[in-house]
Order: C-alpha cells, then structure tokens, then sequence
C-alpha cells in the first residue's frame, strides 16, 4: 500500500511540474 502512496506523490509532482510550464 505504500507504493501506492508514493506514486500519487510522483502522480502530483508530475502535475505541478507540467502547471508550471503551461504557465510559463
């Protein structure tokens, strides 16, 4: 269950990352 946990965080940090760059 703690895979899980750090994929939804990659999952987030991939969005955040790709938000920032249609940003800018």
């Amino acid at each position: 269950m703690l895979h899980l946990l750090f994929f939804y965080m990659y999952i987030c940090r991939v969005i955040s990352f790709l938000g920032d760059g249609i940003l800018l």
